[in-house]
């Protein structure tokens, strides 16, 4: 009978196999790659809007505030003639549709003269259009035009001043106090010495501002920089409004 040979069988290869905190540390590596790749992007990506502003349109008016202010938002002839003389003539259809109150056509208007704008007309057609927003009650988009013409003409001798002045009195209009005492202090810094009444109306609303912030010792010290600067001769109605301002504690002080 033939011997049967003992034959070995040979055991199968062991498969590599990663154990399961490698796997995970893995994972976790490849997530944090990801995420310093879109950190990095994001902050090397320059913004292509302005910083998002707080929604103004459907706020509630601040009828306290409102009381103690001076000034108002409009396009008058101390804004007109600091836009370049050369858009004057240009201007003139836009100026016969916001005489009628057509707010909305002479945006169209004003829109389709930015194609070919220099900077500086540019600027002034931005300012032109976010009176003209302001007056359509959209105070959103009149603030961001306002702060898109300051950015490209923040010429202190420009219009950027007077522009301030406006943004400070909509964010106070609606309880922005933060950010109306931040406009108001741009205004005051460089609205030239002719313009002392409205340097005076953006301190008296800085001092309206500033007490609403229960800072009272500054809130004072702007009360008394407008009574200083008006003359109330000339502008009786402005002058009775800080003097009544000057009588609460903040002015007292």
């Amino acid at each position: 009978m033939a011997k049967i040979k003992n034959i070995r069988q040979k055991r199968p290869a062991k498969k590599f196999r990663l154990s399961n905190s490698v796997v995970q540390w893995g994972i976790v590596g490849v997530v944090v790659v990801v995420l310093i790749f879109l950190v990095v992007g994001a902050l090397s990506r320059p913004p292509s809007e302005p910083a998002p502003i707080p929604l103004l349109t459907n706020a509630k008016p601040d009828l306290i505030s409102i009381t103690r202010m001076l000034g108002d938002v409009k396009l008058d002839s101390g804004v007109r003639t600091l836009f370049p003389e050369e858009m004057s003539a240009r201007f003139v259809g836009p100026d016969s549709l916001y005489a009628q109150r057509r707010w909305y056509d002479a945006l169209t208007a004003l829109n389709n003269m930015l194609n070919r704008a220099t900077r500086p007309e540019s600027a002034a057609i931005r300012a032109y259009m976010a009176f003209c927003w302001y007056d359509a009650d959209n105070l959103d988009r009149s603030v961001q035009s306002f702060r898109r013409s300051m950015g490209e003409d923040s010429s202190p001798t420009g219009t950027a001043p007077r522009l301030a002045f406006s943004i400070g009195w909509v964010f106070q209009s609606r309880g922005y106090q933060d950010s109306a005492v931040a406009y108001y202090s741009r205004a005051r810094r460089f609205l030239p010495d002719s313009a002392r009444l409205l340097r005076a109306q953006a301190a008296n609303n800085a001092g309206a501002a500033l007490e609403v912030l229960k800072d009272t010792a500054s809130a004072g010290d702007a009360y008394r920089e407008a009574a200083a600067l008006l003359d109330s001769t000339a502008y009786p109605k402005e002058a009775k409004t800080i003097r009544e301002n000057l009588t609460r504690p903040a002015g007292s002080k």
